[in-house]
């Protein structure tokens, strides 16, 4: 059966990749990215896993791989429900440009001076081996680059004057350094389609079919690549980039089933199901306060308390198996975790979202919709890469600043249409 919901997995990919194709502008909406990354992402460690029987199992992998199709299939299909014509127009409304060019550029201010102080911190990491300390309060807020780079940028393109564009290169400097310097698989994604899409919104450029596709191609020879290329860029020895052989690493992932994620999903899975240890969502309240609740600031015992006690999965005494400190919980793991199987339906929620701001800000050029779009859309890939509680709570810290951006630049004046309203 393995092979089979593998198979299915990949169709879907297909699918979703293939109705993005047919019209350039779904290259930049939430079928083609989540078809894209569980393409680029799970798929080959799928294969890896059948190729090389190491679960306790044929039924860990078998429902593993399961709610990996109904995950993606939630994805396809959420984007098939309409929008609510009320929120969409709540989101559109007028701005002041310079207001908006202040708040933008207050954004990426404040994310280059948290980003100086998050690496002039030490790393601390709690019991549970979760990162925190005052690092993780510099780390998060330094991520306010982000939808900072996206209004500069924005604005810069629609006038392209020297204040603009200063701007935009200065927002530039923190998520190319950790591009050039961490080689961060978030942070270039998120770079390419604050571009891409940036130019979507305000000059209708689209992507090329052909080079849609090999980003796909791309990103599955590039995230083997990406612990080979830290080290080489904590060495500072950049002849070693020359090394580097993408086709035979992806062989080796494929071949060698070493520290995988889905490995580690697949456990987690089977471990819910045998101690029935369901979260019901309270594995999502946990996250918002382990990362908006700041014991150094409120105290620890205040942070604990507000937690809500889930006994922890053992997968050492289950399964004698201790995950690499690197591994994250993926999206089909911590959905399962919480909702068994009908936890992939978290996954129609997120779509719909995405949808519902791509409506808002190509129909009605809503900059909130946009910026929120721009964050969002890269973020939900983490929805399946770390997990989307993590992808929950980075959508609440990027709305609170953003939607504080956008309220102090609204103006009061009826809302201009567009003459071109492309199609979904």
């Amino acid at each position: 059966m393995s092979t089979i919901y593998l198979a299915v997995i990949i169709l879907l990919c297909i699918a979703g990749i293939g109705w993005s194709v047919d019209r350039p502008s779904r290259i930049y909406q939430f079928p083609f990215v989540m078809a894209g990354i569980f393409a680029a992402f799970l798929v080959p460690q799928g294969i890896s896993l059948i190729l090389n029987p190491i679960l306790p199992s044929p039924k860990v992998l078998e429902r593993a791989l399961l709610m990996s199709a109904l995950c993606l299939l939630m994805c396809l299909l959420s984007y098939a429900l309409p929008t609510s014509a009320k929120v969409v127009k709540a989101l559109s409304f007028p701005t002041n440009e310079k207001k908006l060019f202040q708040g933008g550029l207050l954004l990426a201010v404040l994310g280059f001076f948290f980003s100086r102080l998050a690496l002039a911190t030490e790393l601390t990491l709690n019991a549970r081996g979760q990162l925190t300390g005052l690092r993780t309060i510099y780390s998060t807020f330094s991520h306010l680059s982000v939808p900072g780079l996206a209004i500069l940028l924005l604005l810069t393109l629609k006038r392209p004057n020297f204040t603009n564009i200063a701007a935009t290169l200065f927002a530039c400097v923190i998520p190319v350094y950790r591009i050039i310097a961490f080689g961060r698989r978030e942070t270039i994604a998120t770079f390419l389609l604050t571009i891409g899409l940036a130019l979507f919104f305000r000059k209708r450029w689209t992507v090329p079919r052909p080079l849609a596709i090999a980003a796909v191609i791309f990103a599955l020879l590039a995230i083997p690549l990406i612990g080979q290329y830290r080290s080489v860029a904590s060495s500072g020895n950049w002849d070693q980039l020359w090394n580097l052989k993408p086709i035979e690493n992806l062989k080796n992932v494929v071949g060698n089933a070493s520290d995988l994620e889905l490995e580690y999903a697949a456990l987690q899975i089977d471990a819910t199901i045998k101690t029935q240890q369901y979260g019901y969502g309270t594995g999502y309240w946990n996250i918002l306060v382990f990362r908006f609740i700041p014991a150094q600031l409120l105290g620890s015992d205040l942070k604990e308390g507000l937690m809500l006690r889930l006994q922890e999965l053992d997968l050492r005494a289950l399964y004698n198996y201790v995950p690499n400190p690197g591994l994250v919980p993926t999206g089909i793991a911590d959905t399962f975790r919480e909702f068994d199987y009908f936890g992939c339906l978290v996954f129609v929620v997120l779509g719909l979202l995405i949808k519902t701001l791509w409506v808002s800000a190509v129909r009605h050029d809503s900059i909130l919709s946009q910026v929120l779009y721009i964050t969002f859309l890269s973020g939900s890939m983490k929805a399946v890469t770390h997990g989307t509680g993590t992808c929950l709570s980075d959508f609440v810290f990027y709305t609170i600043f953003v939607l504080g951006v956008a309220l102090y630049a609204r103006r009061k004046v009826p809302t201009s249409k567009l003459n071109y309203v492309p199609r979904l």
